[in-house]
C-alpha cells in the first residue's frame, strides 16, 4: 500500500480559516471593550467611591451598602 502526502493550498479552506481568524480577532477585541467598560465605567467608579466611604459617611447620604448598586445607577431608567 502507497501512502503520498501533498501540501497543496485550497483557497476555499484557507478563506475560510482567514475569515474565522478575523472574526475571532474582532469578537475577543469587543469583548475586551465591554470588559473595560465594566472595569472603568462611570457605574464602577461611583460604586468603588462609595464603597470606600465608612458607614456613617454613607449614612449621611442617607444610604446604607446594600443600596450602593441601585444609589450609583440610579439615572437609569429600569432601576
Amino acid at each position: 500500500m502507497a501512502t503520498q502526502a501533498t501540501n497543496i493550498p485550497m483557497p476555499s479552506r484557507q478563506a475560510s480559516f482567514g475569515l474565522r481568524a478575523r472574526l475571532t480577532q474582532w469578537v475577543g477585541a469587543f469583548w475586551q471593550a465591554l470588559e473595560d467598560q465594566a472595569n472603568n465605567g462611570r457605574f464602577a467608579t461611583t460604586i468603588r467611591l462609595l464603597e470606600a466611604k465608612s458607614d456613617a459617611e454613607l449614612a449621611d447620604l442617607g444610604l446604607t451598602r446594600d443600596e450602593i448598586p441601585q444609589y450609583a445607577m440610579r439615572q437609569m431608567y429600569y432601576i
